[in-house]
């Protein structure tokens, strides 16, 4: 069963209001391009690749749900599935909201399409997060150390069923 995970009002104006800047650049720099053909076109092309490529970077690696598999918690993106083996996840357990005051990007995106990638703060230290929202969330700690933080719309019977597949893998 997919679990999905949707944008909070939060992630949904920052990715208008940012999306919107980067189509309206791209959109600019393709007006310079076709308006003039005589004049050198470097920098309007390379600003479009380098716009393009940051929004469809953002936009396919944004987590959009999670499968749970006989092995493997798979976090579902456009531009490639992460999976992490069952057998590696130690805790499974809601944050609550107090316990992620304080919470940095150290090197993730913090609101286009999602909250991804590495993010920290003084309860739990470093996090990796796979979300696109903040107000349901759920830690996981694995094995080695790490921790995941993710953020299924159906937080209680995605917990139930993580925590059985766990057991069922152990």
């Amino acid at each position: 069963m997919m679990y999905k995970t949707s944008p909070d009002k939060i992630c949904r104006i920052i990715t208008f209001l940012i999306g919107g800047v980067f189509l309206f650049i791209i959109f600019f720099q393709i007006l310079i391009l076709l308006g003039a053909p005589e004049e050198p076109v470097t920098i309007p092309a390379l600003m479009l690749v380098l716009f393009s490529f940051i929004l469809v970077f953002t936009w396919g690696y944004a987590p959009y749900g999670y499968v749970i598999e006989k092995k493997n918690l798979n976090i579902l993106r456009k531009l490639g599935t992460k999976s992490i083996p069952l057998s590696e996840i130690i805790l499974v357990r809601a944050v609550e909201k107090d316990e992620m005051k304080n919470t940095w990007r150290s090197f993730g995106n913090g609101g286009v399409f999602g909250y991804y990638g590495k993010f920290r703060n003084a309860k739990f230290g470093d996090m990796v997060f796979y979300t696109r929202r903040r107000d349901i969330l759920l830690l996981l700690e694995l094995s080695n150390g790490k921790k995941i933080i993710l953020g299924p719309d159906e937080l209680t019977s995605f917990k139930k069923s993580l925590k059985e597949a766990i057991s069922k893998n152990q």
